[in-house]
């Protein structure tokens, strides 16, 4: 999870630093990447604003989630018996890309809103494809080991 939050850090979204990892059942990584637009291009020709004068002035139709993108950039077309971790539980549309691929384990940092359709969603595509979900639980305080260490974390 450490790996993972690291990772964020080089989403440009100003707004959430999104991350996503796949293991293998060794726990080696085999794909590790964040929320962002299409690699590759021109970046400045799209905003990341959250809100704008109509949809297509933000950042969302344009933007790839770190689930997708970690999917997408794996080199195994088979994903069978991988585990991924990500910042944020996923949404409706990764979770389809999740239990496609057959990952058998999302474990994820955080849930702010249960109750929202997308992740009501998400949850019933991963228990009707059975793919394990749990909150992960820190061994040791990470945001205090950080503060220690001087570190400044902005997700």
């Amino acid at each position: 999870m450490s790996i993972a939050l690291l990772a964020g850090l080089k989403s440009k979204d100003t707004y959430s630093k999104n991350w996503a990892i796949i293991v293998d059942k060794y726990k080696r990584i085999i794909s590790t990447w964040f929320n962002g637009f299409v690699a590759g291009i021109d970046e400045s020709a799209f905003s990341w604003d959250k809100k704008a004068d109509s949809y297509r002035n933000t950042k969302y139709p344009y933007i790839l989630h770190a689930e997708e993108n970690a999917i997408l950039h794996a080199p195994n077309i088979y994903l069978n018996d991988t585990t991924m971790y990500c910042k944020k539980f996923p949404c409706n549309e990764c979770a389809k890309k999740i239990a496609q691929k057959k990952i058998k384990e999302v474990i994820y940092y955080e849930l702010k809103h249960p109750e929202k359709d997308i992740y009501v969603a998400s949850r019933r595509i991963f228990d009707v494809a059975w793919v394990k979900y749990s909150q992960y639980k820190w061994n040791v305080d990470f945001w205090e080991l950080a503060k220690t260490l001087n570190i400044e974390w902005n997700i």
